[in-house]
């Protein structure tokens, strides 16, 4: 998460009585339908008094108090119907008279801690419902309700059935509290852009005679995973969570056949408890070398970076990013899309936005996708990606858009 968003079943027992002359199996009840809000709990009230003594320093300023609840409702993991899970989230509501309202799906950025799930503890998507948008924030596969499961970081596939069934049960929390949704928007930075560009593509192509989105914004996300791989591996210092979550979690979901010692020059038998015991971000970013070559084994990563690579171990990795890249289809996006990327990001390489919007020009130049991107005005003091002042640019997009 963002250093400074930092703010704030039903179990079936099947029983089987063994006597001397029969045995008693109970029949398995199947899971409900996916979108089903199994339950909702109000867990925090702000006032806009309160949510702008917090705004204050990042310069925003909240129309509306806000309502949090925290959401459990049915889905499944990725693409595999077999795998029907409760997933978890927040639903945010704006304290205000109005009856119809519009609504944002805000995919959020990364975290390691099971701990920093948004509805355990809620940042991302606060601001939002401040500005009048209901918003709806998952957890993602691996948190919350699902917390028993590795999170899929960064494989497209996992963020579409969690993200489409928590619009479905926001569109019941907000019948419930007598609310009308309008116009939908969807957005997310770093991990959230990349999955907010997945869910995107997901409502065009699947669900779009259930969901018209208005507009969308990814912001700062690796959607052409190879090209930022390459961009920040070259690099002699990394920050290793991101690029130690993703190989984790691609052996975890997509490829077993990974040798963890050949790409890792550090001890890596506990390396994946790091993201399952609790640790936070920080602090798993302090347990691991920054220096590249201090990470990652230096053969491998030769290859890894080399025009044609010749290891297995290279070949795979560079494989499995293309697979889960979003750029590397036919797919252009029929929403009015605006990218947002601050140049100086020394996490996600502006590489990743720049090829994804050429992509899309590529195929269509009438797509309705344009980047708005942040040069740094000072070298000295460079954007990062955790400063970038392009982060909430979107809402007022939003906002803007609903004026017209």
């Amino acid at each position: 998460m963002l250093p400074f968003l930092r703010m704030f079943r039903l179990s079936l027992v099947c029983a089987v009585f063994l006597t001397s002359t029969q045995v008693l199996t109970a029949t398995a009840t199947p899971p409900p339908a996916r979108g089903t809000l199994i339950e909702s709990a109000l867990i925090a009230s702000y006032t806009k008094e309160q949510l702008n003594a917090n705004f204050q320093r990042l310069g925003l300023q909240a129309r509306y108090g806000i309502k949090v609840f925290r959401v459990n409702y049915q889905s499944q993991i990725g693409r595999d119907e077999t795998r029907a899970t409760a997933a978890s989230g927040l639903v945010i509501l704006p304290d205000t008279s109005a009856t119809e309202l519009p609504w944002i799906s805000l995919q959020h950025g990364t975290v390691a801690s099971k701990k920093e799930a948004p509805s355990l503890r809620p940042s991302e998507g606060l601001y939002e419902a401040s500005q009048g948008f209901v918003t709806a924030v998952m957890d993602y596969i691996g948190y919350g309700s699902s917390a028993s499961e590795f999170h899929p970081y960064l494989i497209a596939g996992t963020y579409v059935p969690a993200g489409v069934d928590l619009l479905r049960a926001t569109r019941t929390l907000a019948s419930q509290q007598g609310l009308k949704l309008g116009p939908l928007f969807l957005r997310g930075y770093s991990e959230g852009g990349y999955a907010t560009l997945a869910l995107q593509k997901a409502l065009e192509t699947e669900y779009q005679q259930e969901f018209t989105v208005t507009a969308s914004a990814p912001a700062a996300g690796p959607y052409d995973l190879e090209a930022a791989a390459l961009t920040v591996l070259s690099r002699p210092t990394m920050n290793p969570l991101f690029s130690t979550f993703v190989v984790l979690a691609y052996d975890e979901w997509l490829a077993p056949a990974i040798d963890l010692d050949a790409i890792f020059a550090i001890e890596t038998s506990h390396l994946k408890d790091l993201y399952t015991h609790g640790v936070s971000s920080s602090d798993i970013m302090k347990a691991l070398p920054t220096e590249t070559r201090g990470l990652v084994e230096g053969p491998f990563l030769e290859d890894f970076l080399s025009a044609t690579p010749q290891t297995e171990q290279a070949r795979l990795m560079r494989g499995l990013l293309v697979s889960q890249s979003l750029n590397q289809d036919n797919w252009v996006p029929s929403t009015t899309t605006k990218f947002y990327h601050c140049v100086d990001d020394e996490i996600v390489a502006v590489a990743a936005t720049e090829n994804t919007v050429a992509h899309f020009k590529a195929l269509n130049p009438q797509a309705p996708v344009s980047a708005v991107l942040a040069k740094s005005p000072d070298a000295s003091r460079p954007y990062t990606h955790s400063s970038c002042p392009l982060i909430f640019s979107s809402v007022s997009w939003f906002s803007e858009l609903l004026q017209r």
